[in-house]
């Protein structure tokens, strides 16, 4: 029993250390980014060539290109010459109209902290947000 436990934790912990895999099929919202520059914002130096996984809204997957697999119907975007960060964040705007958020959006601001400051402005932004996330803007 003991042997069996030991030889079960050693395939564990070794598998931890194998590089990054990726789901053999993806789904309709499966992204990978390959040969990009990625810059954590951690004052680490750039990290050059690797592959992203962007699956539905999560990062699925982070490697060197070469390590990266990408899944059966996924969108590969080569990514060469390109950099990613995360996204920045513009903590004070003053905004009435929800086209000024693709603006945001295209220059990289994924969050905002709007100061104009009335409730009935909140719901608004919270309107605004379904929109987007339920496919209708």
């Amino acid at each position: 029993m003991m042997r069996k436990m030991t030889a079960l934790l050693l395939f564990l912990s070794l598998t931890a250390l194998l590089p990054a895999q990726v789901r053999q099929t993806a789904g309709p919202n499966t992204l990978v980014f390959t040969h990009v520059t990625v810059i954590d914002a951690t004052g680490a130096p750039a990290k050059p060539d690797l592959a992203v996984v962007i699956t539905g809204d999560h990062i699925t997957a982070l490697d060197k290109t070469e390590r990266i697999v990408p899944p059966k119907g996924a969108r590969v975007v080569d990514a060469k010459g390109k950099f990613t960060i995360p996204g920045l964040w513009d903590m004070h705007v003053h905004t009435s109209h929800k086209n000024f958020l693709t603006l945001f959006i295209a220059n990289g601001i994924t969050s905002v902290r709007d100061m104009g400051g009335s409730p009935k402005e909140f719901d608004r932004f919270i309107e605004w947000r379904r929109e987007m996330t339920s496919g209708v803007r």
